[in-house]
């Protein structure tokens, strides 16, 4: 181990914390709440599940059962405003760049923090984050179910419990967006 790997290991925990840091900040002061159709179509569907009128239609928004439920649930405890609206975006954003860092760790130090920093940096992986679109949510899904299926494909777990990790991680995807698929 070099300099530059003893001081990563050293302080590799801080700097995950950093980046959730960062990024929880990012998400908390460029927040502008509602913005876009797609917006206020899910927070429109979302309401209508908290108030038992939400029904499956030919409406493609609709089908994103996987998005709006979370939404209902968390406008339900929380009430409706600009930041409560978009922590289901928030913490797949974060989920992911703890297991990018969690699974770059495995592999090698300096992957784990530049990987993490990437993410952050990214500018459509910020901005989804901060508006109710199912793509951030897909995307964690699909980078669990890779992640499980190259951990499977190395021998490094039960494979078993991956398997079916892989299969409902790819479920949740088609649940949050149908057109995951295509």
């Amino acid at each position: 181990m070099n300099q530059l790997e003893k001081t990563i290991y050293l302080y590799y925990n801080w700097i995950q914390l950093l980046f959730n840091l960062l990024f929880i900040g990012f998400w908390y002061f460029s927040n502008d709440g509602l913005a876009f159709w797609d917006d206020f179509t899910y927070l429109n569907f979302a309401n209508q599940v908290n108030y038992d009128l939400f029904e499956v239609t030919r409406n493609h928004f609709t089908s994103r059962v996987g998005l709006i439920y979370p939404v209902a649930w968390i406008i339900r405890w929380t009430g409706i405003n600009a930041l409560t609206i978009t922590i289901v975006p928030l913490l797949t954003a974060l989920f992911s760049l703890n297991l990018l860092m969690w699974y770059g760790k495995r592999a090698a130090l300096l992957v784990g923090v530049l990987g993490g920093l990437f993410l952050i940096c990214d500018y459509h992986f910020l901005h989804f984050a901060t508006h109710l679109f199912p793509e951030l949510p897909v995307a964690f899904c699909t980078l669990l179910a890779l992640m499980s299926y190259d951990l499977m494909n190395r021998k490094e777990g039960d494979h078993r419990f991956l398997a079916l990790l892989t299969a409902l991680s790819l479920f949740a995807a088609f649940l949050i967006k149908t057109t995951v698929f295509l």
